[in-house]
């Protein structure tokens, strides 16, 4: 490969990020600032993990828990939505969808009603998810991989 031209410049490296852009929690997890947290009753993770820039967890889903695992990281757009499911078996149940239960921060959103609940989000450890991921499983486990621009649709599962 032949050495670049001088009359060609060289691209600028990419910015530097600084230990300042993130928060360090009590179980060395890094959080970043510009990562948004609904709900941070609701999320836990067991430590040494990491989120990047402009992660969105929701974890104020009628009270369904988002646990993630040891040693973790959520690329750059990652979000996660728990899923939600009809309380009732019943298929005479019709369920209503307003106007009203759509979030402002994400399209094509579904918050639970009154007759429908959330269910858990689980990660296991060891696992990357990759940039612009939009997640509403229901588990992930561990030592798993999951590429960018991915969607995992809602109740699914993702085994070791």
């Amino acid at each position: 490969m032949p050495p670049p031209s001088p009359s060609s410049p060289s691209p600028p490296p990419p910015p530097k990020k600084k230990k300042s852009d993130y928060i360090r929690t009590a179980t060395q997890n890094y959080i970043s600032r510009n990562a948004t947290i609904h709900g941070a009753t609701n999320f836990e993770t067991k430590g040494k993990s990491i989120l990047a820039p402009n992660v969105i967890v929701h974890g104020d889903y009628d009270g369904s828990i988002i646990r993630i695992g040891r040693y973790c990281f959520l690329d750059e757009g990652v979000v996660l939505r728990p899923s939600v499911v009809p309380k009732s078996n019943d298929p005479l149940m019709v369920v209503k969808d307003s106007d009203d239960n759509n979030p402002d921060d994400d399209n094509d959103v579904r918050r639970p009603s009154e007759h429908e609940t959330s269910l858990p989000l689980l990660i296991g450890s060891h696992t990357h998810i990759g940039s612009n991921t939009i997640v509403q499983s229901v588990s992930i486990g561990s030592c798993v991989r999951i590429g960018s621009n991915c969607t995992l649709s809602a109740r699914s599962k993702i085994h070791d």
